[in-house]
Formats: structure tokens, sequence, C-alpha cells
């Protein structure tokens, strides 16, 4: 292995041979230090072998006092595969383009890692980053860290400090987090508690202060549940005032009406499809190809994204995007009431909760019926077990 090694850096060629003194020639290569190998016989007078690039040099004195005629058949080797390759200007050239492109792709920041981390996340950062210049594609040189931590110190008081590192074209954000002071409840006004809500009451939780109503009473927004003012009963002109805390759990109502279209239209795929390719560098998007445009009424696209990555915790800013559109045709469809009564019901019965988080559900009804405008109307009763309770400052 070591000697195809040698042989290949070295450079070798294949040499033909004859002559009517082969053997005296090949006496006087060995005596002289030529070496042959991979030697075969084709004649008498006549063989083939390989010779290094050196020892085909040397053996030209013995062939002419022998009377023997050598001849290249082939070449490998270091030598004669750079000979090549410098006569290919189109191959260094686009060494060269590559390596300046390289060099000058560098100098621009392609991911951002943020560290420090604890109340707050990453994404927040990174949006408050982006406001001060910092985002993936922009130049180191037009980066100025102290300026930036200047303008971030001013945009929100979360952070205490922050700096900015490079490492190759990856910047490193480390924040520290404001530490507030966590307020004492001494140092807090005296408030009521007031309700917010419209129900009957069904719990009642008073931790500090006076309760001034109790269970099945009726609020109304705005109605005190407990008074930070407590009065000395033995002594009426002794008045203390705290900070009230307490909470109800009352019994609500709430109606929900939406209204759907009796007929739909759906779309159906019609068979055609365009497809459009896309570069992505950064937060660039360069279009592969002529781009047509022209109206098109109805469609449903696919997109897929392939990001080149160098494994699976770092993703280069560079990818492959594929637009697949179906172009589609409308078609006039008839409403299950069964089905769309239940998807209604739902759809209804979560967008409300979503609205009262913490709310617990104690009966719903629901009606589907269809209106004289050609619509169905959907109508959602529920009755629900909510907190209620907001410190309010007296006076």
């Amino acid at each position: 292995m070591l000697m195809k090694l040698r042989n290949w850096l070295r450079g070798s060629l294949q040499v033909d041979i004859r002559g009517a003194a082969v053997e005296r020639f090949l006496n006087l290569c060995a005596l002289h230090g030529v070496a042959f190998w991979k030697m075969e016989t084709l004649d008498v007078d006549h063989f083939t072998a390989w010779v290094s690039v050196g020892g085909y040099t040397a053996l030209h004195p013995y062939a002419r006092k022998t009377g023997c005629r050598v001849r290249v058949v082939a070449k490998r080797g270091a030598p004669f595969a750079a000979r090549k390759a410098t006569r290919r200007w189109a191959l260094w050239a686009g060494l060269l383009a590559c390596a300046l492109t390289v060099a000058w792709l560098s100098g621009f920041v392609w991911t951002i890692r943020v560290e420090g981390c604890e109340t707050t996340t990453p994404e927040e950062v990174l949006a408050l980053m982006k406001q001060v210049g910092l985002e993936t594609g922009v130049r180191r040189q037009e980066l100025d860290g102290r300026d930036m931590r200047n303008q971030l110190l001013t945009i929100t008081d979360k952070y205490s400090y922050f700096t900015l590192n490079f490492k190759g074209t990856q910047a490193i954000v480390q924040v520290w987090e404001k530490e507030h002071p966590v307020e004492k409840p001494e140092d807090l006004p005296p408030c009521n508690v007031v309700s917010e809500l419209a129900g009957v009451i069904t719990a009642l939780r008073v931790r500090t202060g006076k309760a001034l109503v109790r269970v099945g009473d009726t609020l109304q927004p705005g109605d005190l549940i407990a008074s930070g003012v407590i009065v000395n009963e033995n002594d009426e002109t002794q008045v203390t005032l705290l900070r009230a805390d307490a909470e109800a759990d009352i019994r609500t109502w709430y109606t929900v009406q939406t209204a759907v279209p009796c007929e739909l239209q759906l779309l159906e795929p019609d068979g055609r499809v365009e497809e459009r390719r896309y570069f992505l560098l950064g937060e660039r998007i360069f279009p592969l190809g002529i781009i047509e445009k022209r109206p098109v009424p109805w469609y449903d696209k696919q997109i897929k994204t392939h990001y080149l990555t160098l494994h699976e915790d770092f993703r280069w800013p560079v990818a492959l995007e594929r637009h697949r559109t179906l172009l589609c045709e409308t078609k006039e469809a008839s409403v299950d009431r069964d089905a769309l009564a239940e998807i209604l019901e739902n759809r209804m019965l979560e967008r409300l909760l979503a609205q009262k988080p913490g709310a617990q559900v104690q009966q719903s009804d629901f009606t589907l019926e269809q209106s004289p405008q050609g619509a169905w109307l959907g109508v959602l009763k529920v009755e629900l077990v909510e907190t209620t309770g907001r410190q309010v400052p007296m006076g």
C-alpha cells in the first residue's frame, strides 16, 4: 500500500521496449539503479513495464547504447494529474469564485443563539434584537454592540444588560434579566374587592377584609364583595384600613348565536397543477424561474421547505422551497343539519370557554333552526360557574 502511494506521488510511466539487445539493456538499467515493475513479456525482443519518472529519464542513454527503442504507453500519478489540472482554467476559476463567495458570506450573521433566558423566551429576545438591527443576513461590520445595547435597554425594562459575541457566522446573545423587587403586602395601599361579573354566588372565600355578601346573593358588575374598612365593634371611632383579598364563585348565563348559509361552495381540484420553486437565503426569497402573474380565482396551495442542515441542532439559513398550487373549481353542496349542529355546538362552546379561562360548564342547551333569510341559525345557552373578585383602591 505504501509503495503504491509512493509511486503515485512521484509519478510513473508504462513503457514499451523493443530491441535486439533487450537483456543487455535490462542489465545496464539494473546496474545503474533503474527499477522496473509489473513487467510483461510480449516477445523475445519486446516487453512492457512500469518505471518511475526519474527512472525513465535515466534509461535513455542505455537504450541508445543497446539500440533499443523506448515508447511511453501510459502515464499516471500526481505530477501528471497536476499538469492536467493546470490547463483547466474553468476549474481554478470556479475554486477561486467559491473561495471568494465563502469569504464574503462569512462576513454575515446566519444564525443567532440566545442564552440567559429564564422568565422570558428566546423568541422575545430575537424580536427585540430585530428592532435594534440584529437579524439573519445582516453584515457583522454594520453591528455596533454598544449602540445596540443602549437601544435595547431603552425599549424594554426586562433586561439589565446584554452582550453580543460572534463565533464564525453565529451571533451569541447573552442576556441578564432584571430582578424586579416584590412589593410587600404592607407597602400596598388598602383596597376593596368588587365583582366583575353578574350572577348568583355559589361559594365565597374571604382571606382579608370584611365580607359584604353571602352565598345565594346576586351580584352585578361593580358590587362590593369585601371591604378593607374594619370598624372596631367596641369603639366605632377606631377604623382600620387594610388590603381586602376575596373571591366568589358565581353562576353566570350566556347566549351565543351564529349563522351559517344553507348552501355551501366546496373546492374540488380540477387536475391542473402549477409548481414554483424558490431559493431562500436568510429572510430573502429568490424565485427559480419566471413567475407569470395571472389571476387564479380558486386554488389550494401546498408549501414544502427543505433546509440545509449540518446536524439536528444546526440549520443553515439556506433552503429550497416548493410551492405546489392546485387549481380548483367550486361546487354547490348542501349542509347536513345533524353534522352542522354538532360542529357548531362544539366550536361555539370552545370559543366561549377560550374567553372565560377557568370557567366550569354546568349545563348547556343548543338549538339549530332555519331563518327566513335562508341560513341556519345556531343558538347556544350555557350556564357557567366562574370566579370573580377584583381589587380596587378605596375612594
